[in-house]
């Protein structure tokens, strides 16, 4: 009966003993490739945030560049129709020339200087230059009687030149250049819509 509790004692050691190593090497073999499974889902979940992260920045600028687009569309056309009131201000000045109401000078000085005074969103305005590239309506003192014709912007840039270059050959046009804003020493980059008007040159 003794030998019998000592041989169960025995077989249930060697049986612990046999589990407890079996574990041990089970968890040695299986460390590393559970570490390299962790480590590999890691970077797979780092990835896959990287890519989402990547998206939503490429929708973002997408987003800003259809955006700067469409902007860019509605100041131009909003330039066009302004520009047009503008014209057709100067027509209705000319027709009181050509229907005798007015001397042609009486006529072009209403229209310099109701063009002069006009302005429109932060502070913009209008201005006319004759063929000589002379600035005969401006706001600004500084550059209003004055030929504009070597003008240069502050980045270098041959404002006028461009400006009448395209308006002899398609009579219309836009241009950018750098200049402070009117009644302030803030240099910006404004966008000019500009029109030939044939009858006053």
């Amino acid at each position: 009966m003794k030998m019998f509790s000592s041989f169960k004692t025995l077989m249930l050691f060697l049986f612990t003993a046999v589990l407890v190593i079996t574990a041990v090497a089970f968890m040695y073999f299986t460390a590393g490739e559970v570490d390299s499974t962790v480590t590999g889902l890691g970077r797979q979940s780092a990835r896959n945030v990287l890519n989402v992260v990547a998206l939503d920045i490429e929708n973002n600028y997408q987003g800003i560049e259809f955006f700067k687009k469409y902007a860019l569309k509605k100041y131009k056309d909003e330039l066009e129709n302004l520009v047009g009131i503008v014209t057709a201000t100067i027509d209705h000045c000319h027709d009181t020339f050509a229907e005798g109401i007015l001397s042609e000078e009486d006529a072009k000085n209403l229209a310099l200087k109701g063009v002069q005074k006009l302005r429109y969103g932060n502070n913009n305005y209008f201005f006319i230059y004759d063929d000589n590239c002379v600035a005969i309506s401006h706001p600004d003192p500084e550059i209003y009687g004055h030929d504009m014709s070597s003008y240069k912007d502050l980045k270098g840039n041959s404002v006028l030149k461009t400006m009448w270059e395209e308006t002899q050959k398609h009579g219309k046009g836009f241009s950018t250049f750098w200049w402070w804003r009117l009644g302030s020493d803030k240099l910006i980059q404004k966008l000019t819509y500009f029109v030939y008007y044939p009858k006053w040159k």
